[in-house]
């Protein structure tokens, strides 16, 4: 049992007696997060983290009292902050299934287009494609979901599809579905269409690659004209003023020297990385 079922189950037992904490749109993103609890049990969660805020805050209250500031606001503080956690978690955990599905989706596309020109029925492209991808993996407890829908729920096609967009942490992949199911209603079968989204995803995958190693060239020029020829002209210039008795901004050629090596260059070179870093990061979604 996942951390979360165990937070749930203990929650439910505490607080069952009150009204769950709960909205609509928290339950839709806890559904999209595929969290394995129900969205509204989810909601005497809230509960908990709301006392464990308040319980963890008290130590820093009684300090916040001894320096005159009112420690029931402390308190409070804590408690919101805690009910924040369980609040912002779903949401996190649905954006990054989103971005670990979207990331695995032009193969999990191909991949259907082929067994769509075999003849398979939907539910056996999509069983076939989460076996491929793997036990748990995001994308896979989507497929099997519909598959789930329709071979044990008995649902028909079109409400399985529907559960599942509504369900999908990926909005691609919610249209993704949707569209197949649209290409099967006027096609009869969605060969054709899921080989044409394969060419756009495919195409599409290029031209992000390609900007992603501009970016990466115009960084490297820029990481030498800022970094290592922007100081280095800077601490001639006033090598050469000081021997003509000039300063620059005011500062020594030792001060400066010693401004470059020790601040400049330093957190210069840290924002270069920051920034590569997420060129990459981006560079390896795609």
């Amino acid at each position: 049992m996942s951390l979360v079922r165990r937070l749930a189950h203990i929650s439910y037992l505490l607080f069952h007696r009150l009204p769950p904490l709960t909205w609509p749109e928290i339950e839709t993103v806890v559904r999209r997060a595929y969290l394995g609890v129900h969205p509204r049990v989810y909601g005497y969660i809230h509960y908990t983290t709301l006392l464990l805020g308040a319980l963890a805050s008290i130590p820093l209250a009684l300090l916040a009292a001894r320096a005159g500031v009112p420690p029931i606001l402390v308190v409070v503080t804590g408690a919101l902050l805690g009910l924040s956690s369980s609040i912002i978690y779903p949401y996190l955990r649905a954006n990054s299934m989103a971005s670990a599905i979207e990331s695995r989706l032009v193969a999990a596309v191909g991949l259907m287009a082929l067994l769509a020109l075999a003849g398979r029925n939907v539910d056996e492209i999509f069983y076939k494609v989460a076996r491929v991808e793997g036990k748990d993996k995001p994308l896979s407890r989507v497929l099997l979901r519909y598959v789930r829908d329709v071979k044990l729920m008995g649902m028909d096609y079109e409400a399985a599809m529907r559960d599942v967009v509504a369900t999908s942490p990926s909005h691609r992949l919610g249209v993704l579905i949707a569209s197949i199911h649209e290409a099967i209603e006027t096609a009869g079968n969605p060969a054709g269409y899921l080989l044409s989204e394969f060419r756009s995803m495919v195409t599409e995958k290029r031209a992000r690659l390609a900007r992603s190693l501009a970016s990466i060239g115009h960084l490297s020029e820029a990481f030498i004209i800022l970094v290592l020829l922007g100081p280095a002209i800077a601490v001639l210039t006033a090598v050469l003023g000081g021997t003509m008795g000039l300063g620059f901004a005011g500062l020594s050629p030792q001060a400066l020297m010693a401004l470059m090596v020790l601040g400049v260059i330093p957190f210069a070179t840290i924002g270069m990385l920051i920034f590569l870093d997420a060129v990459l990061s981006e560079a390896e979604t795609v």
